[in-house]
């Protein structure tokens, strides 16, 4: 019985520790977003921690590994990364799950440029789309211009 208290206890122990690292890990990546200041990267050209960040991103965009380029489609669209624009609709275009389809979408969206709207539009227009893409649309549409095309 002390055995599994133990255990327990330990348990508890690393689940609270996790949710602090974690806590203090994200506030450490949006300092990362905020702070866009210059240091030299391996070429040894000054770019900024933005740029470095953006560049690891559309990276993790062309992986093989679902989760890093979900993710990494999802922060590009939140950075409104003007260069993930063409590889995002490639996504877009080529999803074999919904899921990847929507992130894809949800992130052009967040861009907010006029070709990756129209890839989208025109994808529901076409009549190929499911309920959710539609939202995501319609949503986008009413915040942006104050009704629905």
């Amino acid at each position: 019985m002390k055995k599994l208290s133990l255990v327990g206890l330990g348990f508890l122990f690393l689940l609270v520790f996790s949710v602090v690292v974690s806590a203090q890990t994200d506030s450490d990546f949006l300092s990362l977003l905020t702070n866009a200041s210059t240091e030299n990267n391996f070429a040894g050209k000054s770019s900024s921690k933005l740029e470095i960040i953006e560049a690891n991103y559309l990276t993790g965009l062309a992986s093989d590994n679902f989760g890093i380029s979900t993710s990494s489609a999802y922060f590009l669209g939140e950075m409104k990364s003007e260069k993930a624009l063409f590889p995002l609709m490639k996504i877009f275009r080529e999803a074999k799950s919904d899921g990847e389809k929507l992130l894809a979408a949800w992130s052009l969206l967040k861009i907010g440029d006029s070709r990756g709207v129209y890839l989208i539009k025109s994808e529901i227009e076409n009549g190929k789309f499911n309920v959710m893409l539609a939202w995501l649309y319609y949503d986008h549409s009413l915040k942006t211009k104050g009704k629905i095309d």
